[in-house]
């Protein structure tokens, strides 16, 4: 995929390419536009000659982790006005951490429309490095990944007669189908009086079937009650339980939000749009939450979903459901390991993923040495010591059993010595045949 239009590609790759990065700074109250020298853009405006120091911009992918890179990023910037020292003493001095940046690299030999987005992100941080000069400290837009979810737990705000076994859960967050013998997925005692138990948050597509303590009972009434503003799947029956495990096959959460879309079975569809619903979203009642609202790079997605499509993939997983929280971070890279993809985050500051084509050729990569203020074309290169001659699979994860119920060895007969891997699929297809 060719970032760089024509025009800025071929100005840097001049022997003594005129080129400098423009800071841009959305700060509550004003927008901030700065470089190392004053900058007239007719577009944008004047940018000041703050800024004293440029950070080394570094951005890259881990390939054998599959975990996902952040990335930082600061500039010295002199404030003889003191209007940052202002500005963090005014009535708008706590919203300034999260303020949007965008950093460009500019030519006065290319037209703005063909500058570059080298990176763009959040203000994360400052410190006053010298009297009257600030480092400003930038991230991506990262923060809804380090915090856990889901958010808000079975309690007595929302369940006040919830069994004790059922309080300090999460509901689950069930994707694609999720299939076994004594079912797929676990549902807690929510009401004792009325005997009523939790399916999931929001509406699931379909109950297939209802197990008591591994037996199959008869479908209990399926409902969507609201609860304090967020509505929920539960299993209504008619009469008590007693102390019986409910557990259920179904199919997850589809395509609109009421139940009446199409199941949500291709893997990349499922992370984006859990990324977008309850990482960096709130998700209570209604249609699905907008892609827009989170910093999703949509097009990646869409040609890993297609990636995924033509291959035959789907995906099942339940996310939530036990006494403890995880952090989207780590939903993210366990989909990312059990799907060997690679995540990363974009220049223009959106998340995206994308997989590794058996076919490709090795593709170049471009870095910003931003003390310099040029850039550097290098390319891959691949290490052969760890290479493996085999592989461990193990995959169809039985959620209320709390274990994978298939494994499989791929080995490759040709290699001459012995050194091999396992992988964990947590978001393998979870249905029975």
């Amino acid at each position: 995929m060719g970032l760089l239009s024509a025009n800025m590609l071929a100005e840097l790759k001049k022997p003594y390419p005129e080129v400098y990065p423009l800071l841009t700074v959305s700060f509550p109250g004003g927008t901030k536009r700065v470089s190392s020298s004053a900058v007239a853009s007719a577009s944008l405006g004047l940018f000041e000659g703050r800024v004293l120091r440029w950070d080394t911009l570094r951005r890259g992918v881990a390939e054998r982790s599959n975990g996902l890179e952040s990335v930082d990023f600061s500039v010295d910037v002199e404030d003889v006005s003191r209007e940052f020292s202002n500005l963090l003493a005014g009535a708008n001095g706590h919203a300034i951490r999260g303020s949007a940046f965008t950093l460009q690299l500019a030519s006065p030999n290319v037209i703005p429309g063909d500058w570059f987005t080298l990176w763009a992100g959040v203000l994360a941080d400052w410190e006053q490095a010298s009297p009257l000069v600030w480092t400003w400290q930038f991230r991506p837009n990262d923060l809804a990944l380090e915090r856990p979810f889901p958010k808000t737990p079975i309690g007595p705000a929302d369940w006040p007669n919830a069994s004790t076994s059922a309080r300090g859960l999460f509901p689950n967050l069930p994707y694609g189908k999720l299939s076994q013998p004594a079912g797929g997925i676990s549902c807690p005692l929510v009401d004792i009086t009325g005997s009523r138990y939790l399916v999931c948050a929001g509406r699931a597509k379909t109950i297939t079937s209802v197990f008591a303590d591994g037996v199959a009972v008869t479908t209990p009434s399926v409902t969507y009650p609201v609860v304090n503003g967020r509505q929920y799947t539960l299993l209504d029956f008619t009469t008590t339980q007693g102390e019986a495990e409910i557990t259920a096959n179904i199919e997850g959460y589809e395509s609109v939000g009421d139940g009446s879309g199409a199941l949500i079975e291709n893997p990349a569809e499922q992370l984006q749009h859990f990324l977008v619903n309850w990482v960096w979203g709130d998700y209570k009642i209604g249609a699905w939450l907008a892609a827009s609202t989170a910093p999703v790079d949509t097009t990646l997605f869409a040609a890993a979903a297609t990636f995924l499509s033509n291959r035959g993939y789907k995906g099942s997983r339940v996310l939530g459901g036990q006494p403890s929280q995880q952090t989207g971070l780590a939903a993210l890279e366990e989909w990312c390991s059990s799907l060997q993809a690679q995540p990363f985050w974009r220049n223009n500051g959106k998340l995206a993923i994308k997989f590794e084509e058996p076919a490709a050729s090795p593709y170049p990569v471009i870095t910003l040495d931003g003390d310099r203020q040029f850039i550097v074309f290098g390319s891959l290169r691949y290490s052969s010591q760890d290479l493996i001659d085999r592989v461990t699979l193990q995959y169809l994860y039985d959620h209320p059993g709390g274990q994978y119920t298939q494994t499989l060895e791929v080995r490759d007969p040709s290699l001459t010595h012995e050194i091999g891997d396992s992988l964990e699929l947590p978001w393998s297809y979870g249905a029975e045949a």
